[in-house]
């Protein structure tokens, strides 16, 4: 009861954040966010923990763009205050201050070095529990075992496969499982590359319009593909024994796949 209690706070705050933000369809945005099947996985299991940190994490982002537009330094210790508590709660939100980056770009199209040494503290504490998580994983959790036996070059294959596994569970919803089956990379074969190289293809093609039809899908995209990096399969956890991707993986980026296509409908619906 308390998860899904949390889940309905979520998607309110989704929809503050993504109207400060001027994104089209906010409202749609964020109801389709509660009722995301992907997200059941997230508020089902209670100890996991990514229900409690995402209303942290929403806050550390509109205190943010609410500090950014009056510059009220009060907002920016709320801002920082929110993402030791997101931290707290659960360390897979290190890549928030990348985020917050983005947004700022998004809101004023460009980012000033005033803005790098705003966020510094952010980084600085994501590193920190960055190093604290991977520690425990690898000395408390795994005892010394890698949970993946595979080469970087494996695992830089299997992260654009990701990527797109989890595009792929956002857009239709289907077959979801609590353990996917484990997949085989192989290096040396040509279409191990094509994920990878798509992705790769896909945020050259929006940065290089990023003045025009680009920015939208720029914006989305890259957030979307920033929160996922923690579990792309660059840092080894307990987890990748059994499945090298899992749906509450994505409770905190599946928000900028929804947005995106919600401000798409409205935006064909207006024309």
């Amino acid at each position: 009861m308390l998860s899904v209690l949390l889940h309905a706070i979520n998607a309110v705050f989704v929809w503050l954040v993504l109207r400060r933000l001027d994104i089209p369809g906010a409202w749609f945005a964020a109801a389709v966010f509660a009722i995301h099947p992907v997200n059941v996985a997230s508020v089902a299991w209670i100890s996991e923990q990514n229900a409690l940190a995402m209303p942290f994490c929403v806050l550390v982002v509109f205190f943010c763009l609410r500090f950014d537009q009056q510059d009220d330094r009060v907002w920016y210790v709320f801002s920082l205050a929110a993402f030791i508590l997101a931290l707290l709660s659960k360390s897979a939100v290190v890549m928030l201050p990348m985020v917050l980056l983005a947004c700022v770009w998004w809101v004023r199209r460009t980012v000033r070095v005033t803005d790098l040494l705003r966020t510094a503290p952010f980084f600085l504490l994501s590193f920190i529990f960055g190093l604290i998580t991977i520690w425990f994983q690898d000395n408390r959790v795994l005892l010394g075992h890698p949970a993946r036996s595979d080469s970087l070059m494996s695992r830089i294959l299997g992260s654009g496969l990701a990527s797109w596994f989890y595009v792929y569970k956002a857009i239709l919803p289907i077959k979801l499982t609590a353990i996917y089956p484990k997949w085989k990379i192989d290096t040396s074969s040509w279409l191990s590359y094509l994920p990878v190289l798509l992705l790769a293809g896909c945020f050259a093609t929006f940065y290089l319009n990023r003045r025009s039809w680009g920015r939208p899908w720029l914006f989305a995209f890259g957030c979307f593909v920033i929160m996922l990096f923690p579990v792309l399969g660059f840092f080894d956890q307990s987890f990748y024994q059994y499945s090298l991707v899992a749906d509450h993986w994505q409770y905190f980026s599946i928000v900028d796949v929804i947005a995106l296509a919600m401000a798409g409908g409205v935006w064909v619906y207006r024309r």
